[in-house]
């Protein structure tokens, strides 16, 4: 039975359609309902006519896409058709209508742009995203056809197998990183880098892990043959595997091999040879992936091709663990600076110098634990022989403190100005502050 599969909060939800008419929109009378704010209440309609289904778009506020062709008139729907609804993602699933031979590997669909997505594996390896070309499956192991894998020996693998090639393959890297510290900028670089170095790869990604979560979102993607898909999708089981285990692996040739045509997450993506490594950040844990891909039949990668990208991936990752750190150094000095210019502002607001009167000595020292701090004093003349003496410790230290400092200088300030004795100018302070 055919059926369309929406995303919604993260999980892929699964609608059979019926022969006739089936209404979707945000609203409840709807067949397939879809609570976006993106949706329209009546947004689209898919019409089931002798076995097959055609979508139209019912003056939809944000439109309908096909593949990311936005939909004007009525629109045959193929298996496997991405269909989206404003940003509401959705994928048209008719197995019996599904080929029985896979296309040829120079396809001729248009082709798509790249967009972000994110992978998260915390809760079973969900993918969200703009554009979502095939819907994961729960995919073993067994089936993912890796036809070979290179345990992490260090960050650059073993430099002993043929260390020739893995030195030119750093060079060439470290040659095309030299003097990059912008993170923008860095990760893109790499995969030009790659698509020298391997001349066969198709299309590429950098995933990276999102702080200290389980979340992987891509940063950089590239393809290099325009007027084909463009699109970057993943294994989710090869990639936990990489990340988990720490280990490169090559899948050669998935879309041909009947053996694994149960993995539909590498069977539906026509890759002819696929390799994905680990990104080791500098405490030896996984931060990313890396991985490109080859859609040539003659160009399949080989063992000495992964060996060689495990070891450029680990320069790769040093390059750019290296300008995070220097962003970080980078933002510290400035913080530093401002703290500086925070000392400046803090000490111009203590008296330069103590009262002079006859008989007594008035002494003060000022040292902040930290840049700036939250210790007050200072001093007024009254006249008539009186001197008002105001002196505080603000609870804490750091920035917090010096605010609260700085207020109650000005508070201190404009009340003596006003209220000469004691007991009620500290009511007044306590009062205001």
């Amino acid at each position: 039975m055919a059926s369309l599969v929406v995303q919604e909060d993260a999980k892929w939800i699964s609608y059979d359609l019926q022969a006739g008419q089936n209404l979707i929109g945000r609203h409840p009378d709807c067949q397939i309902s879809i609570l976006q704010a993106s949706v329209s209440g009546k947004h689209a309609i898919i019409t089931g006519e002798k076995g097959q289904f055609f979508l139209d778009d019912v003056g939809s506020r944000n439109g309908t896409f096909v593949n990311k062709q936005r939909v004007e008139a009525r629109v045959k729907l193929n298996h496997n058709d991405m269909i989206q609804f404003g940003d509401a993602m959705s994928k048209f699933d008719d197995p019996t209508a599904a080929p029985i031979t896979p296309p040829p590997a120079a396809s001729s669909s248009p082709a798509q742009p790249l967009s972000t997505a994110t992978v998260n594996f915390q809760s079973a390896g969900t993918i969200t995203g703009d554009l979502l070309a095939v819907a994961l499956s729960d995919d073993t192991e067994e089936g993912n056809n890796i036809v070979a894998e290179v345990k992490s020996d260090g960050r650059f693998g073993g430099l002993d197998v043929n260390p020739e090639a893995k030195l030119k393959a750093v060079l060439e890297i470290t040659n095309s990183l030299a003097g990059t510290v912008d993170l923008d900028t860095i990760l893109p670089k790499i995969l030009d880098t790659l698509f020298g170095i391997f001349r066969y790869a198709d299309r590429g990604c950098v995933l990276l892990r999102e702080s200290d979560s389980l979340e992987m979102v891509p940063r950089a993607t590239k393809h290099r043959r325009q007027g084909e898909d463009a699109s970057v999708r993943l294994s989710r089981t090869i990639v936990k595997k990489v990340l988990e285990q720490k280990v490169g692996v090559m899948s050669a040739d998935a879309a041909m091999d009947s053996e694994f045509s149960a993995s539909e997450s590498i069977t539906d993506l026509k890759i002819r040879s696929m390799m994905c490594v680990p990104l080791l950040g500098l405490d030896g844990e996984s931060i990313g992936v890396l991985s490109i891909d080859s859609q040539n039949p003659l160009g399949q990668f080989t063992q000495e091709d992964l060996d060689i990208l495990m070891t450029v991936a680990g320069q790769a990752a040093l390059s750019y663990e290296n300008a995070r750190l220097m962003k970080a150094f980078s933002e510290k000095q400035k913080a530093d600076s401002e703290l500086d210019i925070a000392r400046s502002i803090q000490r111009s607001l203590l008296p330069a110098d103590m009262p002079e009167v006859d008989g007594y000595q008035f002494f003060a020292s000022y040292d902040a634990a930290q840049a700036v701090g939250g210790d007050y004093y200072d001093w007024f003349d009254l006249g008539d022989g009186k001197i008002c003496l105001s002196f505080g410790d603000i609870a804490g230290k750091g920035v917090p403190g010096a605010i609260i400092m700085g207020r109650m200088n000005s508070c201190v300030q404009s009340t003596i100005r006003h209220v000469r004795e004691v007991v009620p100018a500290i009511s007044a302070i306590n009062d205001h502050m």
